[in-house]
């Protein structure tokens, strides 16, 4: 992250710039904070469903709005353990065995240093001072002297400022979408549960196994209404990834109704060849099996004859059930209660295609399945186009965070 900076900035150690917080916590406190590497600070109760402090409260440090905090615990995200402000709290209580700070304001901006820290701008250093790795109690071995060692770049003050405002601009823009995307999913999931057991217009029903449907429907087992349902490549193909090729989707590319191709990978013609029929075709439900099982979308044309890997791979019956809606009640409601009530037990979530044959669907005619599948569609094309939006505004800041915080392209304050 550091490298060269522009002649009018300096490199700072961390510790000229920042004072080890270790104030202990008095009395009760109201709020009792981890730091998770997806959100930052939340509440304990939230992280472990509920009070994990006990006795050890009285160690805990009273951190205070503004003030920073270095969990050493490392993640996909932060390998080297993450920083972050405590910014939506006046004060909190937080494990001792984090390293808390409080930043000198007439030094370093503290919207820009925490745009640095989130950015992994101590990574480089935190990568060589760390001596060894996770422990037994899952924090990486390093002490508050070889913390604040840390070299820090130093814009002016004024910079700084900018720098921070362009940054949570963006930063803000985001929050905004995402604001949209978990509203229309709202609406979605509201949509799902009325219109998948409910249909349109329906005023007689009759009681089933998934519950209250229309008359007219029925209630049949997946393997019924599908004639495939089985499982994509399940050996490594990592010998066999090009940069270019037959298209591999994995479980990451697969979101609720959609594929996600941004990172998607690439098997040679010969290791495709081997694996013929394993082949997905257009229309074919993909759903993920590990992690979270039961996520469904449908391949488009575009990837007809592509490879899945590890994932289960439902073929629709044409004149029985339509792809889209089928995709859309696993990942309802009711059909993800039903798959989640079905899948394997053990350390991580699975799903088998033995359990996945045996998961009940509505079957409504197919003219008010497409009724029904145009109306969700209207909504789910907002969901999809508001996380390619997000998706966008995250790559321009990340582009930023490289560009402002190493002085690359200069602001005028």
């Amino acid at each position: 992250m550091l490298g060269d900076v522009p002649v009018d900035w300096s490199t700072v150690r961390l510790s000229e710039l920042a004072a080890r917080v270790q104030r202990k916590v008095s009395g009760t406190p109201d709020d009792v904070l981890m730091i998770t590497s997806g959100s930052g600070f939340v509440a304990q109760s939230d992280k472990y469903s509920r009070f994990m402090a006990g006795e050890s409260l009285k160690t805990y440090t009273e951190l205070r709005r503004g003030e920073f905090a270095y969990n050493k615990g490392n993640s996909k995200a932060y390998p080297y353990g993450c920083v972050f402000q405590l910014a939506d709290y006046e004060s909190a209580a937080v494990p001792s065995v984090y390293i808390s700070f409080r930043i000198d304001d007439a030094r370093l901006d503290r919207r820009f240093a925490s745009h640095f820290f989130l950015a992994r701008g101590l990574d480089p250093h935190l990568s060589r001072v760390i001596t060894s790795g996770v422990r037994g109690n899952g924090l990486l071995n390093i002490s508050p002297d070889a913390f604040f060692d840390a070299p820090v770049p130093l814009p002016p003050l004024p910079e700084q400022k900018k720098i921070a405002a362009i940054l949570s601009s963006v930063d803000e823009a985001i929050q905004a979408t995402q604001a949209v995307i978990d509203q229309t999913r709202r609406v979605k999931e509201g949509l799902l549960q009325d219109l998948l057991t409910r249909g349109i217009g329906h005023t007689r029903f009759k009681q089933t196994e998934i519950g209250e449907i229309p008359e007219g429907w029925e209630v049949r087992a997946l393997e019924e209404v599908c004639g495939r349902v089985g499982v994509g490549i399940a050996s490594s193909a990592t010998h066999a990834y090009r940069d270019t090729g037959v298209p591999l989707i994995r479980n990451q590319n697969i979101k609720y109704g959609y594929l996600d191709l941004s990172d998607l990978l690439y098997v040679d013609e010969a290791y495709d060849l081997e694996n013929q029929t394993k082949r997905i075709h257009t229309g074919d439900v993909l759903t993920i099996r590990t992690g979270y099982p039961g996520v469904s979308a449908v391949v488009p044309p575009e990837l007809n004859n592509a490879q899945s890997f590890t994932t289960l791979v439902s073929t629709p019956k044409p004149g029985v059930i339509r792809s889209q809606f089928l995709a859309a009640w696993i990942n309802g409601p009711v059909g993800r209660r039903l798959v989640l009530a079905g899948e394997a037990g053990g350390a991580q979530h699975n799903l088998n295609a033995g359990e996945l044959k045996r998961l009940p669907v509505p079957v409504p005619p197919l003219g008010e399945q497409d009724g029904i599948m145009s109306v969700l569609q209207s909504v789910s094309a907002t969901e999809v186009m508001e996380n390619e939006a997000t998706g966008r505004l995250a790559r321009a800041k990340n582009g930023l965070l490289t560009d402002l915080l190493t002085g690359k392209v200069r602001v005028t304050p």
